[in-house]
Parts: C-alpha cells; sequence; structure tokens
C-alpha cells in the first residue's frame, strides 16, 4: 500500500514481530530479541515515512485541521491510500507518546491526591506545635494543588488536538473538565474540611460508621 521497497521491507518486520507476540505458544526467550526489531523496524518505518512527506507538509496543506475535515477542497493527491496510510501511521506514534504521558501524569496527580489525604490525616492525628499556622499551610497548600491541577485540566480540554483525540471540542471547557475536577478533587476537600470543621467530620463519621462497622 505504500509503495517504497525499503519501507515495504520495515512493515514486513513489524508484522513478523507483531505475529510472534500474538502466539500463545511464543518462546519468551526471544521476548527480548522481537521486542528490539519490533522498535527498530517501527522507527525506521516512522523515519522512512516522514522523509517521504516532507516535501508535502513544507506546502502547507496539513497545517490546518480544517483543510483535512473539508474532504471537496483537499487535493486528490492527499486523498491517496498510501498517503493517508503513511499520515495515520505517524499519527499512532503521537498518539501512543501521548497516552503513555497521560497514565505518567495521572499516578503523578494520584501521588499527589493521596499524599494530600495522608498528610492532612496526620497533622490530625499527631498534636504538633503550631497547630493553627500547620493549618493554615495545609489550607494554602490545597488551593495552590487545586489552582495548577485546574490550570493543566483546563490546558488538556482545550488543546485542539488533545479535543481532537478525546472527540471533545477545542478551545472550550466542557463536561470533562468539571468530571476531572470532580473526581480528584472532591476526596481531598472533604478530608480537608473533616480535619478542619468538626461538625464536617462528624458528619462524615456518621456516614463511615455502618461501614466501619461491617468490616469488623
Amino acid at each position: 500500500m505504500i509503495g517504497k521497497p525499503d519501507l515495504k521491507t520495515e512493515l514486513n518486520a513489524i508484522a513478523t514481530a507483531v505475529e510472534f507476540f500474538e502466539r500463545p505458544d511464543r518462546d519468551f526467550r526471544k521476548v527480548p530479541e522481537h521486542l528490539q526489531a519490533l522498535t527498530h523496524a517501527w522507527n525506521e518505518a516512522a523515519w522512512l515515512c516522514t522523509e517521504d512527506m516532507t516535501s508535502e507538509w513544507a506546502k502547507g496543506v496539513s497545517d490546518s485541521i480544517e483543510s483535512r475535515e473539508e474532504k471537496d477542497g483537499m487535493p486528490d493527491k492527499w486523498k491517496a491510500p498510501d498517503v493517508i496510510a503513511k499520515e495515520e501511521f505517524l499519527a499512532l506514534q503521537y498518539v501512543n507518546f501521548i497516552s503513555f504521558t497521560f497514565r505518567v501524569m495521572r499516578l503523578f496527580l494520584e501521588f499527589i491526591v493521596y499524599g494530600f489525604i495522608l498528610l492532612v490525616l496526620g497533622l490530625s492525628i499527631y498534636p504538633f506545635e503550631g497547630r493553627r499556622q500547620i493549618e493554615i499551610a495545609v489550607v494554602v497548600i490545597f488551593l495552590i494543588n487545586g489552582a495548577c491541577v485546574g490550570l493543566a485540566f483546563a490546558g488538556m480540554d482545550r488543546d485542539p488536538l488533545l479535543s481532537r483525540l478525546s472527540e471533545t471540542k477545542p478551545n472550550e471547557l466542557g463536561r470533562n473538565f468539571v468530571l476531572r475536577l470532580v473526581s480528584f478533587g472532591t476526596l481531598p476537600l472533604l478530608t480537608l474540611l473533616a480535619a478542619q470543621v468538626p461538625a464536617v467530620g462528624n458528619f462524615l463519621l456518621s456516614w463511615l460508621q455502618p461501614a466501619l462497622e461491617a468490616l469488623k
């Protein structure tokens, strides 16, 4: 489909490696060897596709997302299967990178959330000196963390590329933004309120008491 001999060789190498990993009876001793071959062939194929597409990209045809969606206004050669295949293959490189980055960001965010909760619980249990100053510092930490996370989520929701991948409207804060803030911010907020306001803590404890008794 993508008519370059070297590129076909690399694509065949990718297919061979993928076929090996899909086999249930594969030899696990050869996994590192095939993984290295897959990585090398994948990178070489991406480089060859990039080299082929550079001259077309220099014309600015693919710079605008709108020009890609207006099918009738596209040049005929941009509708060719080989061009589309190369573009999709290269796009997969970035999609994989973005997905991996999202997973890492989620792990860091979970660390911040659970770390803050444990910090509040630890400060509430142990009678530290200067409790009033500590409570103010905890509130400031919560506000700073919340603002940073909110700005990061807002930037992700407004980004045209990320919005295209998540099928949301670019340059607009939608329902996903609110849901993410609520999902990651509710538990730290309730923990902070329970530690700062005894009435809230007693109310939450009354809801948790049946569950705690059931675990005994």
